[in-house]
């Protein structure tokens, strides 16, 4: 090997390692797949089209999801989590976490701690998890959505014009109302 060659290698795994160990940081994706992965501290990751798989590790990050399948994972913290057009995989994980879906068949998974979840048009899955949860459905769509509060003593509110949206029997109180025009477009964004 020569010294240059030696030096450019050495120079590669000193910026890996400063990546790997930044106690929060900005992450910015490409139009394709990407892998993002971030640190402990509060990141900012933002993916752009394709299909991309993105866990925020621990800190209180904020996560924006571009359109395209993406599956996303916030991790231990109160994270910030948003999804866009496409089917979407989303979980908060740990902390008390507010995460939104787009328009697309979504599954959505608070995990563990009080969190708030909004699904998007589609046919949605919402799984609120360990806590207190809050979980809306109230896009006008024709959709099936699908919420399970899990343990804990939740909330469920629902559009009432969509009359095939079913919360499960372990949501404690469940809202059927009529959305705003603004509360229905809010929930595809």
């Amino acid at each position: 090997m020569t010294p240059k060659l030696l030096v450019s290698l050495a120079l590669l795994a000193l910026a890996l390692a400063v990546v790997g160990v930044a106690a929060a940081d900005k992450f910015k994706g490409t139009p394709g797949p990407d892998v993002i992965i971030g640190t402990g501290g509060a990141d900012l990751i933002s993916s752009l089209a394709g299909a991309d798989t993105i866990d925020g590790e621990g800190g209180n990050d904020r996560i924006d999801a571009g359109p395209g399948p993406d599956r996303v994972l916030g991790g231990n913290g109160d994270d910030l989590v948003r999804g866009e057009e496409g089917q979407d995989e989303l979980s908060g994980q740990g902390g008390n976490d507010v995460l939104r879906g787009g328009p697309g068949d979504d599954m959505i998974s608070g995990g563990d701690g009080n969190d708030a979840i909004w699904v998007g048009s589609g046919q949605d899955v919402e799984f609120g998890g360990e806590g207190n949860d809050r979980l809306h459905a109230l896009a006008n769509d024709n959709q099936v959505d699908t919420l399970d509060c899990g343990p804990g003593h939740d909330v469920a509110v629902i559009n009432r014009n969509e009359p095939r949206d079913v919360a499960a029997g372990n949501c404690e109180v469940v809202r059927r109302i009529v959305p705003t025009p603004q509360q229905a477009a809010d929930d595809d964004k």
